[in-house]
């Protein structure tokens, strides 16, 4: 029996609404067995490359799209992503490029990360066009939160009412596109209560029976910013253009669990109870046979993963992929206020004393890698300071699963075996017990070097270690496709090419913090560069203040399935 007037009340606005198959789904809706929830591999978030602006800063290297230059896209945040008619589109939230703040939709047809460029729609000016939907506000704060395609048509949830609302975001709205998303226009009211942000998807009530329609666009939301639990609506496909088709999780039926549905608002549920969801993405991840949730999170901090068999749940507890401090975003990609101390120079323009964040975590199920065992999920990140969004990958699965690895441990610096030197790079020194060398010397800043050293990478994980710091110097990992010449004439010259890709693609660098304060600690993940040859660089092409830097003993740690043989170098 049902035990409560409101349970009484959920199922009669059910009962009025969907006929006997929807009901059957609602008997359906039995939680499963509890099963071993997939877990993250500690240390293999890795940033990939910065997806906008013209300049990745803290690399010192070109973007792949040169967003700034095709399109006039400067800056920007969030990326949330969505497939329609076989394009990847982005949506992207307040864009520095045009005059107030804009909003921008972009698309790719690339099918493996690593190759990915965005196309823009564009203006009469040649520059982005920005997003628009008739008698909808899309000022600072008010931005594309999610999309999804429904039968050749483009549907996108805005969030908007900044200015009005009493927190950062007041109402969320949906809108239509019927040529790509370069026009839009308004449906509906979606949300003022718990789904200001979304994130959508589509799913079969074969494969999540408790569903009230055969097909249904899921719809996971948000309320109050930053200080909302997740809660769950549907309408069917086929209704998607109707808010009276909305429905809303209610929770379960007494012991039986069977899906409620209302058609109030209202009477959506927590899913879990954590206060302090903003922007959220779900998505079905075949290779874990899960749905993945990832959210940005104060308490635990970071960018927080959860897992679940079905849309409500439930779900699996919080677990931190992406920690900004552990997983080595501030300094090194993130910035880190120089109120607090001077680890990096990578700030926007007067932004110094400004901190940089992790928010904005979008699933791109397109470019999921792997098995059950080890699976690599893609995502969008945006970094605030750089305010930019950079594309992002974690490893989940089981790591009982993948075997025993044996460890082989390389310690390197120059003069050792291996490395060719051009021009002054000192002998060694100790700090903090720990072997060093400088490219300060003689001629104090005015000494430029560079220093080399090639080794293939065939384990199957890995990482290469150091800390910096000094001036302004690099820290180069290259993809290597041509061998450097042996003969470095003109090193700044040198330096040139090769951060433009001319011996390989740029894969990692790392700038000194023009302190000599603090030593700044790099760990970069090698797993995702198996089977190649890299080649590491010191680069100091600088003859001006800070035009040095000083650089710990390289640690590369290769894990490998067979310990027998040493990598050759």
């Amino acid at each position: 029996m049902l035990k409560t007037s409101r349970n009484m009340r959920i199922l009669r606005h059910a009962f009025s609404i969907y006929v006997l198959p929807s009901l059957l789904a609602l008997a359906l809706c039995v939680l499963p067995a509890t099963a071993s929830e997939p877990q993250y591999f500690p240390g293999s978030t890795v940033k990939h490359f910065q997806l906008t602006g013209d300049r990745d800063a803290p690399r010192r290297t070109p973007t792949p799209t040169l967003t700034e230059t095709r399109a006039g896209v400067v800056a920007t945040d969030l990326g949330s992503s969505f497939e329609h008619e076989g394009r990847l589109y982005f949506l992207f939230g307040d864009t520095w490029g045009r005059p107030g703040a804009r909003d921008v939709l972009a698309w790719t047809e690339n099918t493996a990360p690593n190759d990915l460029t965005l196309d823009f729609h564009d203006g009469s000016d040649g520059k982005f066009l920005p997003l628009a939907v008739p008698g909808v506000s899309l000022g600072a704060f008010e931005v594309p939160s999610y999309g999804i395609s429904v039968a050749d048509r483009m549907y996108v949830v805005f969030t908007t009412d900044h200015d009005v609302a009493p927190w950062t975001m007041g109402r969320s709205v949906l809108a239509a596109s019927d040529d790509d998303g370069r026009t839009f226009s308004y449906l509906y009211g979606l949300s003022t209560e718990h789904f200001i942000n979304v994130t959508l998807a589509t799913a079969l009530q074969e494969d999540c029976p408790g569903l009230p329609a055969d097909r249904c666009v899921l719809i996971w939301g948000s309320g109050m910013y930053r200080a909302s639990s997740p809660r769950l609506a549907c309408i069917p496909v086929s209704a998607i253009g109707w808010a009276g088709a909305l429905r809303y999780y209610a929770g379960t039926l007494g012991q039986t669990g069977a899906c409620l549905w209302s058609p109030q608002e209202s009477e959506a549920v927590e899913l879990f109870h954590h206060r302090v969801i903003g922007e959220l993405s779900v998505a079905w991840i075949a290779q874990l046979e899960r749905w993945v949730m990832l959210y940005n999170s104060s308490e635990p901090r970071g960018i927080v993963m959860r897992t679940s068999e079905l849309p409500w749940g439930p779900w699996s507890d919080p677990v931190v992929i992406f920690d900004p401090w552990r997983d080595m975003g501030y300094a090194r990609f993130m910035h880190v206020s120089w109120d607090h101390e001077q680890m990096d120079t990578f700030h926007d323009f007067d932004r110094e004393y400004e901190w940089g964040g992790e928010y904005g975590s979008y699933i791109i199920p397109r470019f999921t890698q792997g098995t059950a065992e080890r699976c690599t999920i893609f995502y969008t990140m945006s970094t605030w300071n750089p305010y930019q969004v950079v594309l992002m990958s974690s490893d989940v699965g089981d790591p009982n699963v993948v075997g025993a690895l044996h460890e082989v441990r390389v310690q390197t610096l120059p003069r050792d075996n291996g490395w060719r030197v051009t021009g002054h790079v000192s002998g060694r020194f100790l700090r903090n017990d720990v072997p060093h060398v400088t490219t300060w010397g003689p001629h104090g800043d005015a000494e430029m070097a560079v220093a080399h050293y090639g080794f293939p990478f065939d384990a199957n994980d890995g990482a290469l270690s150091f800390s910096i710091h000094g001036g302004g110097g690099e820290v180069v990992l290259v993809a290597e496709e041509t061998p450097p010449p042996t003969v470095i004439a003109d090193i700044p010259s040198f330096y040139g090419r090769l951060k433009a890709g001319d011996f390989g693609p740029v894969v990692e660098a790392i700038a000194g913090p023009t302190s000599n304060d603090v030593d700044i600690s790099v760990r970069w993940n090698l797993r995702r560069h198996a089977g190649k040859r890299l080649r590491l660089f010191i680069v100091d092409h600088l003859a001006e203040p800070w035009g040095f830097i000083s650089v710990s003993q390289f640690t590369i740690v290769e894990m490998r399935s067979n310990p027998s043989g040493l990598p050759g170098r």
